[in-house]
């Protein structure tokens, strides 16, 4: 098997046992080498829509419901529990971990496909982002800011791009 057909695999892409879920990790490290990768094999404009819903969905998903610790994610000492065996949780426990780490890689992934987001496609991305750059978590905010500013700087003509983002920030109030 080719990797050009590896890579045009839904299921090795959007899967359950794919790369998507992985951009949840609790190393910042495999989500950035993750994004990169699910920007890089979206090598067809005809894809990338496809991406950015299932990135969307991730990130809504993670929003609702506390998410449980990836599979090798540290825990806190005592399984979670507090070692002074208060009531407390310890940080990096799946308690602890709202579901931040697959929001913050679906900034990254937008980061990562940045150049290949077409102007016709900005107003549904920056919709999305309108809503996710007050995250309740400050890493997850700075990335989707971070998401914003490379969606703006890759775009080659920025009158068109301005013509559609102009009305959306001014309502942003």
């Amino acid at each position: 098997m080719l990797l050009d057909d590896v890579l045009l695999d839904d299921e090795v892409l959007f899967g359950a046992g794919g790369l998507l879920p992985l951009l949840g990790h609790h190393d910042e490290r495999v989500r950035t080498q993750v994004a990169n990768a699910l920007a890089a094999a979206v090598t067809e404009a005809s894809r990338l829509p496809a991406l950015l819903q299932k990135i969307f969905e991730l990130y809504k998903g993670s929003e609702r419901a506390p998410a449980a610790a990836p599979t090798g994610a540290p825990r806190g000492k005592g399984g979670g529990v507090h070692p002074s065996g208060g009531g407390g949780v310890v940080e990096g426990s799946a308690a602890v971990d709202d579901g931040w780490r697959p929001r913050h890689g679906v900034a990254l992934c937008i980061v990562a496909a940045a150049p290949r987001v077409q102007v016709k496609m900005l107003p549904v991305v920056f919709a999305f982002l309108k809503r996710s750059l007050g995250d309740a978590h400050e890493a997850v905010a700075a990335a989707m800011v971070d998401a914003g500013r490379a969606l703006i700087e890759t775009q080659p003509l920025p009158t068109p791009m301005l013509l559609l983002l102009v009305p959306m920030l001014e309502a942003f109030n």
